[in-house]
This record gives structure tokens, sequence and C-alpha cells, in this order.
């Protein structure tokens, strides 16, 4: 029943539309529509107070009057009330801002309004001598003790609930929704007569009169659908998003954090298998990846195995074609710039990171992708040295080492596994008569590469971990002495790629003993970081590259267009810069998450395709010939990001999110517009960026400095820009959010047992109706400096981060607390405003930028993930 009333007062008009007036739930054209911008204020407020206020002070005032002014539980305690009343002042009671600043109240409650809010301000308001913490204590004590205060508040709740009842409540009685409510209690009242033979006797026919009626389920979901929304308020339909957090996939204690798969690949001339995967060939005859072996080396990925699981479903086939390096080619300089990629004995080596998307049903996966590096060996020469003679010992203790044979140089390897039938192989095998065999196979083809890889692939971000392994291994096996330490020769490394492929048994065992030590050492070279901690290590370090590529304000431009949800294409020639540059842009969009495609390195072949996708994405394009021709013609509503050149091409034809109105002229007016905006925010934004990173080299012209000397924070001075920025382009949201539920009862599956049939099973359907007026009106009162927070100092009421100490006790006036302190903990994370509106837009020049988005998906999506706490009704 409150549910409907809420969802009334959302679509209640300022001369409130009755039934002749009102078609579906929106207002007949002929009557203007003006709707009354925080009419559910009253009502909202008053169930904050007694759900959330009042328990906050009573919780308080108990530790305060037994005289425990220290410890966790009053640190918590205390920190829970001020968000309490900074969240009733911010959402409620605000004097410009407010949602009762809006609504229509009778002078009763007007004044108890008033003295609330003067109650608030001088507790909110220690002397200016006290210290920190005596300012805080003197708060706490002013909010919890103020026996006043709290009988305001109480009355203060009553006043409004009569409001409602003596004003709001009569002209919903007759408007639509009261009728579409009670033809649902009606409904279920006839249910329930027929399946009950007790409503027949005067008693329960009594009671039933005098009960609020049950309304059956599924009635607030049919409302939703059947009513039409009024300009100004929009619906979102929150997801049950599935969250595993780097930390939510359970290790062992002391397991080590690195690859769950390793993948021996090559190529082919001929396709022998539907898996292999054609690569991109300048002659007649295509060349084919060939996957030799894919081998589990986690826990994990072994149990999996065990239990049935195709290693293909869980490394797809098409992994090849995102670990894939094509050949690095001719350039100028490129001695200079490529040396370190270039053996001594003529192979071109990549060690590249990438990421792929995982598939649907994956259940472990970080973000929905699957992450990877591959070491990647090119061959363009038949000039193959053969001279290098490998062998691998059985031994328990792991090494590799170098030394002279009949004047030959060999590799000797020790590892624990049978050795005897890859030994046979090597010796059998020829590195240049295979090399010079595939290339008479390719004919007209005879000058395509010759490729041999080695990936390391991890459902979780272990980039860093799996970067090092590989690293490590290539150097110990191509490095013969100390003049070949910065180079190192291939060969050797590319016959034991080629072993492999082989259909021996003996494969996987074997690859398994040469990478485990290198496994561990790229976990423990790290000092054994948790998944988390190298999500976080990779992500920090792709901010970096970010804003060494990118000066601020080409920079700012390129946030700008995201967080409007265009479509973004980066272009590099190195690939993993290009990871980087994807995964950091979608970091400075948080707490925004990117909600379209979203692909950091595209493979060649998908590359024609996803440049025509119809909705936004982020596409991170390789920089090859092929490419080269696909980015001439590229559409004209994508931007371009030239990470080399650390350029940004923005976009001609600006996505708005939202119809237009007028003739093809005036959208293209509107377009311009938008464009307009964009570039002048842009520049604003990026000389707050730039100063922020060398505020001497952006200041140079200030008689303040009398030297130019450059003190840098880059990455950091980015990361706190945009995070301020969206903090205050959030500002007051959670205020505009209103949160409707329904418990429906889940249908049951016709072969669930009886045990399970007896318990009963429900699912929560949801939404979320966002006040966009309200949002409009608070984003002017920022621009004019306005809208402001009760407490003024923002460091000194930090985020709590202290848990919610546990008492032996479980009583009901605890589970209250507990609510409470969990709605309080929710709002730290919520859309806090600042003191100062340093980052504010102005509607009179921006308005284009906050309608593009307001109506966009990553708002939407924001906006649904929140938590129902941290809203103005749940």
């Amino acid at each position: 029943h409150l549910e409907y009333i809420i969802v009334y007062l959302l679509c209640q008009y300022e001369n409130d539309v009755m039934d002749k007036n009102y078609n579906n739930g929106k207002q007949d054209e002929k009557t203007e529509n003006n709707r009354l911008v925080g009419a559910p204020g009253g009502i909202c407020c008053s169930i904050f107070i007694k759900r959330t206020l009042i328990p906050s002070i009573n919780k308080a005032k108990e530790l305060l009057l037994r005289n425990q002014t220290e410890g966790t539980e009053m640190d918590h305690v205390g920190q829970t009330l001020i968000d309490s009343f900074s969240w009733f002042w911010e959402c409620f009671i605000a004097s410009s801002g407010g949602t009762l600043e809006s609504t229509p109240l009778s002078n009763d409650t007007q004044i108890m309004l008033d003295k609330v809010r003067r109650s608030v301000s001088l507790a909110a308001s220690p002397p200016r001598n006290f210290s920190k913490e005596e300012r805080r204590r003197h708060i706490i004590r002013s909010l919890a003790l103020n026996a006043d205060l709290s009988k305001s508040l109480l009355r203060l709740r009553e006043e409004l609930i009569y409001d409602y009842s003596v004003n709001a409540h009569p002209k919903y009685r007759g408007h639509t929704i009261h009728e579409w409510m009670c033809t649902e209690a009606n409904k279920a009242e006839r249910i329930e007569s027929e399946n009950s033979e007790e409503l027949k006797s005067g008693d329960a026919e009594a009671d039933r009169v005098n009960s609020v009626p049950t309304l059956p389920s599924g009635s607030i979901s049919r409302l939703i659908r059947q009513l039409e929304l009024p300009d100004g308020l929009s619906r979102h339909c929150p997801e049950v998003i599935a969250t595993h957090t780097p930390d939510s996939v359970k290790h062992e204690e002391g397991s080590r954090c690195n690859a769950d798969f390793v993948v021996v690949f090559g190529t082919d001339n001929t396709a022998s298998k539907s898996q292999d995967v054609e690569i991109p060939n300048e002659g007649a005859t295509p060349s084919f990846l060939r996957r030799f072996v894919c081998a589990p080396m986690s826990k994990r990925a072994k149990e999996s195995c065990m239990n049935g699981m195709n290693t293909s479903d869980l490394v797809p086939p098409t992994l090849e074609s995102y670990a894939y390096v094509p050949t690095l080619g001719d350039r100028q300089f490129q001695h200079v710039t490529d040396s370190t990629r270039r053996t001594i004995d003529g192979w071109e080596v990549s060690l590249v990171n990438f990421m792929m998307p995982s598939s649907k049903n994956d259940n472990v996966s970080d973000d929905g992708f699957l992450y990877g590096v591959s070491l990647i060996l090119n061959c363009n020469t038949d000039k193959i040295s053969d001279e290098v003679t490998i062998e691998f010992f059985n031994e328990k203790e792991h090494k590799i080492t170098w030394s002279q044979e009949n004047d030959k140089p060999k590799l000797s390897i020790f590892i624990d596994a049978k050795v005897d039938t890859f030994n046979d192989i090597l010796r059998q095998m020829s590195l240049s008569e295979i090399i010079k065999k595939q290339r008479e196979t390719a004919g007209s083809n005879s000058s395509a590469c010759i490729t041999l890889g080695i990936t390391l692939v991890s459902h979780q971000n272990v980039i860093p971990s799996m970067r090092k392994t590989l690293s490590r291994l290539f150097g110990d096996v191509s490095c013969v002495d100390e003049t070949h330490s910065s180079r190192g020769i291939a060969a050797p490394f590319a016959s034991i790629l080629e072993s492999f492929r082989s259909k021996e048994e003996i494969e996987v065992p074997l690859l398994t003993s040469l990478l485990n030590p290198y496994l561990d050492f790229g976990w423990k070279s790290l000092s054994m970081p948790s998944v988390s901690k190298q999500k976080q290590t990779f992500e920090t370090s792709a901010i970096e590259a970010l804003v060494e590529s990118i000066t601020p304000i080409p920079l700012a431009l390129l946030f700008i267009t995201a967080l409007l949800e265009q479509k973004i294409v980066f272009t590099s020639r190195r690939r993993s810069n290009l990871v980087s540059m994807t995964v950091a842009l979608r970091q400075l969009l948080k707490p925004l998450e990117w909600p379209h495609l979203f692909v950091p390195l595209v493979p060649d072949g998908l590359a024609n395709d996803l440049i025509q996708y119809p909705a936004p994405f982020i596409l991170g394009i390789p920089f090859t010939p092929d490419s080269m021709n696909l980015l001439k013609s590229i559409p004209e509503n994508v931007t371009i990001v030239d990470v080399d050149v650390g350029r940004v091409i923005l976009t001609k034809n600006f996505s708005t999110h939202f119809d237009t109105q007028g003739t093809s002229e005036e959208k293209k007016a509107t377009t311009a517009s938008l464009r307009s905006q964009v570039l002048h925010l842009a520049e604003t934004l990026g000389g707050v960026i730039g100063s922020k990173q060398s505020d001497r080299l952006w200041a140079c012209d200030s008689p303040h400095v009398d030297s130019i000397e450059l003190i840098l924070r880059k990455g950091e001075a980015v990361q706190n820009v945009t995070r301020d920025f969206l903090r205050e382009l959030l500002a007051g949201s959670g205020s505009c959010c209103f949160w409707i539920e329904e418990e429906r009862a889940a249908p049951s599956s016709s072969t669930t047992s009886e045990e399970d049939a007896s318990k009963k099973t429900t699912k929560i359907e949801h939404n979320v109706l966002f006040d966009e007026d309200r949002f409009y009106h608070l984003k002017r009162l920022r621009s004019d400096g306005m809208y402001i927070p009760l407490f003024n100092d923002e460091d000194f009421f930090p985020a709590s981060t202290t848990k919610t100490p546990t008492t032996s006790t479980s009583t009901s006036a605890n589970t209250v607390d507990n609510k409470a302190n969990s709605h309080a903990e929710q709002m730290q994370i919520s859309s806090k405003l600042d003191t100062q509106s340093t980052y504010s837009l102005s509607l009179d020049h921006f308005d284009l930028i906050i309608d593009t988005f307001l109506r966009g998906q990553l708002l939407s999506s924001h906006l649904s993930s929140r938590r129902k706490e941290t809203m103005s009704f749940w």
C-alpha cells in the first residue's frame, strides 16, 4: 500500500490530476504538465526518522549515558549518528535542496521543520577553538543527548503524516492509481474467499472489513507496467549482478596467485581442425594458428578438468586470435625502437598482455574476462641456427644451465618429469629444416612468418605474476652468457615450443614441471600478493600509462566522451599499451561502470564487424597494415584515440541518447551545440588536470612562480580530478531515487522434491524510480553554491571503516540498531556533497551534457546498482 502511495505522489501534478484528466497514468495533453516535485518528501522523511534516525540517536545515547565515550563501538556508533544526520539534512530538511523544501506543508509542520533545522544546525557547529576530537565529541553529544531535538523529530514525523492524511490522501483516494489498488485488493479477496471457508463466519467478515486489505502477488509489477510515467520521472530496473571480486574465490593459505592454464601454439599452413584460427596474411595462401597443448596449472583448473570439463570449454578456441602478435614489419629507426624485441639469431619476440571475453556460464572470471600474457616468437628468416644442443634431465631440483659440448653450446634443463620421449623428439628435430619445410608448403606465400607462442591464462587479473613468469622463463632459456643477456637467442626456446606439436602423452606433465618453478617465482617476486593486490597494481600502472601517453586536455576530452557513452576506438602499435589504455579509461569512470561493449584488444578478424556495432563501445585495435585501411574508413560517429601520437580525434556526430524535437537541421544544430559544450568542458577540465599534475608548469605565467621546476603527480592527479568531478556530477542523486520492490512466490518446478517444495521460495522484483526534475533542481542549486552539506569539514568526518562490533546477545533492539547501522554505512558510499561545489556544471552552459548523461545507460546502471539504503525511499 505504501508503494502505491509513493508512486502516486511521484506522479502527482500541481493541480492534482483526477480520473477525468488522467489517461493510463499520464496527464491529458490539454492540462499543463507541472509535476509536484518533492511530493513524496513528507512520507519518506517520516519513515527515515522512525527507521534510522531515532534508533541511531538511542544507541549513541545509551553508550554516552554509560560513560562509554571511547572505544571501537563508540567510534562506530558515533560515526553512524553523524552520517545519519548528514543524510537527513541533504535529502530532507536542507533549506536549499531538501525534499521538504518543495513539499506542501501546513503552518504547524513548517514551524516544527524550522525548529529541527535550527537544532541540527546548532549541533553541527561546535566552537571553532575546539580540537577535531573535541568537536567530534561535542557534535555526537549534542545530537544524542538533546531531548528537545528528539521530541522535535518525533513531532515533525507526526505533523508530516498528518499533513499527508489531511491534504494528499483524500486526493489519492480519488485517483486512478488508488482505483487500480482497489481492483487488486478485490482480486486478492476473491482468491482468499475461494480458498477459505472461515471467511463465511460473521466474526471473520468483521475482521476483514476492519483490516487493511491484502494485495495479491504481482500487484506492484502490474502497477509499474500499466503506468506511463510523466515527463521528469524515469524507471530503472536493477539487475542481479554476480560479483566475483578477485578475493571471492577462496585460495588455500599460501597457494600461489598465478595462471590457471598454459597454452602452446604455432602456425600451420593447413587447417586440420575446426578450432584452428586463421590469421591475416599478405600472401595468397592463408596461415592458421594451431593449439599444440593446453594444460591446467592451478589447483582450481585441475579440479575442473578432473570433474569432466573440457579444456576447450575453460580456454576458448579463439584464445589464440587474442594472444597472437604479427611480425613487426619494416619501419624507420626500427633498430632503435624495437631493439629489445629482436634476438641475436633473428627472431622477433613479443611479450604482450591481453584480455578476452569469457563465456557467459563462467562463474569464476573476474569482470567477465579471461586475462592472459603471451610470449610470441616470429621468424622471418631461413637462417636459423641449430647449433645449440638441448637436453632435459629428470631431477628433483629444477635448474637451467648452459655449457659447452663438442665446441657447441648446450642447454641443460633439469625438471621433475619423464624426459626420454621428449629428448628423442628434440634430437630428431631440426628447427631450421622444419621452418624451411613450412615455407616450401606455403608455396606462393613463401615469405610468410613462422610463429610459435606460449600463453598463460587466468580467470582473474594476475597479469603482473604471469608477465614476470614468462619474462624469467624466456630469459633463462635464451641467454647464453652476459654478452647475450640483453637480447639473447630465441632458437632454443622455439625448438622446445615446436616439440609440443607432437601428440605424445608426456607433453602435459613435462610442460607443467617446466613451468611450476617459474609460476612460483612470478608470484613470490611480487611479495606473494593476493589477486586483488595484483589487480590494483595493474590498474594503477594502466592509469600511469594513459596519462603518460595523452596530455591533459585531450585526456579530459576522452574522459567526457566516455562519460557521455560515445563510440571510442584506441589504436596503437603496442598491444599491451592498448589493454592498459582501455582499462585505465574504465577505471577513471568509477564509481560508474561501463555497461556497453568493451574489448581491450580486438583480434584482426573481428575488427571490421565490431567497428560497425550500433551501440556504444570501447575498442582497442592494434595498428597493422590491415587496420590502417579500416581506420581510414571509420564511421563518423566514432572517436579515435591515437595512443602513439597522443591525440584524440573527436567524433563529428555526437549521440545525445534523447529524442530531439524539430527538423533534421535543428537536430544537427543540437548535436553541434553538444559537441561545442564538450570541447569547452574538456578545455577547462583539462586545465584542472594539468595544474594538478604539475602546478608550476600550468601556472608559469603567475607572478608567484619564480621557477618552473616540475613536480609531477600525473596518475594520482588524474584519478583525483575525475573522482571529484564524478562525485559532484552524482551529488544528490541518491535523494532522487525511490526503491519499489515486491516479493513474489517463485514458480516451483515439476521436478522439485517434496522437501524443497515445502520450503517457501520467493524472488524479489524491484524498480528504481528516478526524479529527474529534482536532479536538475539540485544541479542548478549546486552551480549557484546553495546546496551545501551539514558538516563543513570533510576531513573531520571521513567515511567510517570501522566494522560493527559483534555482541553475544541477539535482541530485537539490536536488530533495529544493526539495520540503522547498515543504512548509515550504505550512505557512506552514496553521492556525498562537497562543501565547495568546485566541479559543478552550470545548466546555462552545459545543459546538453547533463541531458545526455542523464539519458545514458551509464547513469542508469549506476542507479540500478545502488544499494536501496542509499535512496530516499526503500
